[in-house]
């Protein structure tokens, strides 16, 4: 039998916090190495921007302090991100697809621009 896949927004709230730091550990490596551009061209209300300022602000931290300061303060962003891009998780709050296969994946359908 297939596993049931759901949207960010109908995960428990233990499986959110998985889903958001898993998200937040891949979103910090694009950050570090510039591949935002599709997430940019998604997100139309500012979240990444509110998690960019925060990673600028705070880019003395250790990775560890990094991350999970990241995710306990920009945990509303990363929720609000995950709702909008509309990824798939499993029950426990894993992505369907590991994060760097789905962002291939995004980057080929969004349009480029505004």
């Amino acid at each position: 039998m297939a596993e049931t896949t759901l949207l960010f927004k109908d995960l428990s709230d233990a499986a959110k916090h998985t889903a958001i730091s898993d998200f937040a550990t891949f979103y910090i490596d694009q950050y570090q190495h510039e591949g935002l551009d599709a997430l940019a061209q998604i997100d139309l209300t500012g979240h990444i921007a509110d998690i960019n300022q925060w990673l600028l602000v705070n880019s003395s931290f250790l990775p560890g302090e990094l991350h999970d300061g990241l995710v306990r303060d920009r945990y509303d962003n990363f929720a609000a991100l995950l709702t909008t891009v509309k990824a798939k998780f499993n029950a426990n709050g894993k992505p369907v697809e590991p994060w760097t296969e789905w962002y291939s994946k995004t980057i080929e359908k969004t349009p480029q621009g505004r």
